[in-house]
């Protein structure tokens, strides 16, 4: 109730129009009203398009009822861009981790020739061993 009652003194125009007499019926709208506000407050990650758009819906039967939904629709509108940018970023992001496969590899390739390279280093800097040649 806390959060309907500073809702509503932020928004004093959210209901102004809503005009129904029946306390279920105004139970129902605020109900919708508190899952909206609370949908709207999740992380995009945590938002499907289909959410998104029952939102959206909602928002149109909430403004069909009398409700004032201007400020919700833009953070509506916020959140989809936001989810929008998203999935751009994600897509992105894969398609770079595709383009670093092969690259990965030639590093491990270059690392194991490296290696290799270091290894006949040393033995081309041994001093030579007489032992063969001493022993009986």
């Amino acid at each position: 109730m806390e959060f309907v009652s500073r809702l509503f003194e932020k928004h004093p125009e959210v209901a102004l129009e809503f005009r129904s007499k029946n306390p279920h019926l105004r139970t129902g709208y605020i109900n919708v009203l508190l899952r909206l506000t609370q949908k709207l407050g999740k992380s995009p990650q945590e938002l499907s398009n289909d959410e998104l758009s029952d939102a959206g819906v909602a928002l149109t039967y909430m403004a069909d009822a009398g409700f004032d939904m201007g400020w919700l629709d833009k953070i509506l509108e916020e959140v989809k861009e936001k989810k929008k940018k998203e999935e751009a970023c994600l897509a992105r992001l894969q398609e770079m981790k595709e383009q670093l496969k092969p690259l990965k590899q030639k590093c491990l390739e270059l690392e194991a020739q490296v290696d290799k390279e270091k290894a006949e280093l040393l033995e081309a800097r041994a001093p030579h061993s007489f032992d063969q040649y001493l022993s009986s």
